[in-house]
């Protein structure tokens, strides 16, 4: 409850939704996304995830004109679609109908008055998940493939941004031994998925590997930095992001441990602990291919993913 109290203050309202129960599969699931966008008492919805950080105010998009025109706003994922062919019979749909490009759900713009019968397929698709690993199949996971498919499986259009997904990153060595002697060379590393606006301009920032975790140094100088390079075009990310911020990856530290500070976050972690293991499986996360020069660096393949309940401050 405090957890509930504190977001009051920022104007968020918490629902409670205790009459739905839903399938084992859902539960603590990608799926939940569907439930809450029909759950939400807004009529046009900007679902964002917790690791998707709008860099200016995203409100503008709800008038931007292929959104008012389709009922949803959505963005390019990194790589063409390995839908499983079962999809196509069982929906009656071509790959032409449903296109070459792959989606990415860490933000999506939906208008639930426009986009009705596309929400009810939305949710179809997620019970279960078969739909969302028919749709992913190898290239990816979750929910994100539901989203175009809830419109194209209904013959209705999907507005799309205009622009290529980038990423940020930094500069790595890696090195490979060659008979008798080590071979080095510096190499971009990507972990953050760079959405930009109608305008051209950075407008979210969607970290996918190396996670946002809460475990923080004491200082932000003892902290790694993550975001150093911005690709394409291998520019300093600081400098080109110098016109929202003087050091966009130091304030969201700086947000990170206000929220490890707040009353309610304790109760948020002991909510978290009795109802989800503090590890996950992980599938094909890192085996994805990459536009050249990309290499995603920091993901841990040894089955789990820990860190979200260290103790230490």
């Amino acid at each position: 409850q405090s957890l509930v109290d504190a977001l009051k203050l920022l104007g968020v309202t918490c629902r409670k939704l205790p009459h739905l129960t839903l399938p084992r599969e859902m539960q603590g699931r990608f799926g939940n996304k569907a439930i809450l966008l029909l759950a939400s008492s807004f009529e046009e919805v900007l679902l964002l995830d917790s690791d998707s950080f709008p860099m200016q105010d995203p409100a503008f998009l709800f008038e931007d004109a292929h959104y008012r025109e389709t009922g949803n706003l959505m963005w390019h994922d990194y790589w063409f679609n390995t839908i499983a062919p079962d999809f196509y019979k069982i929906m009656n749909v071509t790959r032409e109908d449903m296109g070459e490009r792959t989606c990415e759900s860490g933000q999506v713009v939906f208008n639930k008055r426009v986009g009705w019968m596309p929400l009810q397929a939305l949710l179809f698709m997620n019970i279960g998940n078969a739909y969302a690993r028919m749709l992913t199949n190898y290239m990816g996971q979750g929910d994100k493939e539901t989203f175009p498919a809830a419109f194209k499986v209904l013959g209705m259009p999907v507005a799309m941004s205009d622009y290529s997904v980038g990423s940020a990153g930094r500069m790595m060595k890696f090195c490979r031994d060659r008979w008798w002697w080590t071979e080095c060379h510096e190499k971009f590393a990507g972990n953050t998925m760079v959405q930009y606006a109608p305008d051209g301009s950075v407008l979210f920032l969607h970290v996918n590997f190396e996670k946002t975790l809460l475990r923080l140094p004491e200082k932000f100088e003892h902290w790694t930095r993550r975001w150093m390079v911005l690709y394409p075009p291998g520019n300093s990310f600081r400098e080109e992001m110098a016109a929202f911020s003087d050091d966009v990856e130091r304030d969201s530290y700086e947000d990170r441990v206000s929220l490890r500070c707040s009353k309610g976050f304790r109760d948020y972690v002991a909510l978290r602990r009795s109802r989800f293991r503090d590890t996950f499986p992980i599938d094909l996360v890192g085996f994805h291919t990459l536009p050249p020069g990309m290499v995603f660096q920091g993901q841990q393949m040894d089955g789990t993913y820990r860190g979200w309940f260290d103790e230490e401050e």
